[in-house]
């Protein structure tokens, strides 16, 4: 409490990941070099568990679940033809196109 409500929304805001909702675009709000924090959470949780996360929450199991993960690259186009490129292979594993977007 030590801080105003301005200066705690201040470095809020300087911690967000992504901009946006269910109901419009997503944006990543991703600074380059990452934060320390932000680092901290890639190299532990999405470097080394995320293949876990795959099986557990099937984030990219079907089109309806891919499609959210899709919705965070800003690229349109690049968004359009990893979609299109999944859609035309149905067998395509989960772990695979994890794979993919790791590129």
């Amino acid at each position: 409490k030590a801080l105003r409500n301005d200066a705690r929304n201040s470095i809020a805001d300087f911690l967000v990941v992504y901009k946006g909702s269910d109901t419009n675009s997503r944006k990543l709000a991703i600074t380059n070099p990452l934060h320390p924090s932000i680092r901290r959470v890639y190299e532990t949780v999405l470097l080394s568990g995320f293949e876990e996360l795959l099986e557990l929450q099937g984030y990219l199991d079907d089109e309806t679940a891919w499609t959210n993960i899709l919705a965070y690259i800003p690229d349109q186009e690049l968004r359009g033809r990893v979609g299109q490129r999944w859609r035309d292979d149905k067998h395509l594993s989960p772990q695979l196109r994890w794979a993919q977007l790791k590129k």
